[in-house]
């Protein structure tokens, strides 16, 4: 049994049923895997794999972005993207002035946070895109 993944689907039904930290979480790590996939192509026995899994997504989109192999905005909805995901999985300081602060008060998001999420398939498909660029360039070179 093989098992298969629909990126599109999974953020769509994690945002369906008002998982906002699942679909943020899903749609980094998507992106990433993407990301990884175009370094690997572009950049096999050049960058050692293992150097490029330290570097964390943003740097990895950013670089994407100074290749030309994504435009800005795209790179802006990503880096967006990355941005809330971030602010709900890495906890900030609970404590202010002695007392306990909210700590739901980072998984409470805008409705204009929420909405970023929906660029998620045009930027999923921009990676794609340029993993195929990635494969064609490395194919004309052998």
């Amino acid at each position: 049994m093989r098992l298969q993944i629909d990126p599109k689907k999974d953020v769509k039904d994690a945002c369906e049923s008002n998982n906002y930290f699942a679909a943020f979480a899903l749609a980094a790590s998507y992106f990433e895997y993407e990301a990884n996939l175009i370094f690997g192509t572009r950049f096999e026995n050049r960058i050692p794999l293992a150097k490029i899994e330290r570097w964390s997504l943003q740097t990895k989109i950013g670089l994407l972005f100074g290749l030309n192999m994504l435009d800005h905005s795209t790179y802006e909805k990503i880096s967006k993207i990355i941005e809330i995901r971030n602010k709900l999985v890495h906890p900030v300081n609970i404590w202010e002035k002695g007392r306990m602060r909210d700590i739901f008060l980072k998984f409470r998001l805008t409705e204009k946070e929420k909405s970023s999420l929906l660029s998620f398939d045009e930027c999923y498909f921009k990676l794609i895109e340029a993993h195929s660029r990635a494969l064609s360039e490395k194919s004309k070179e052998n």
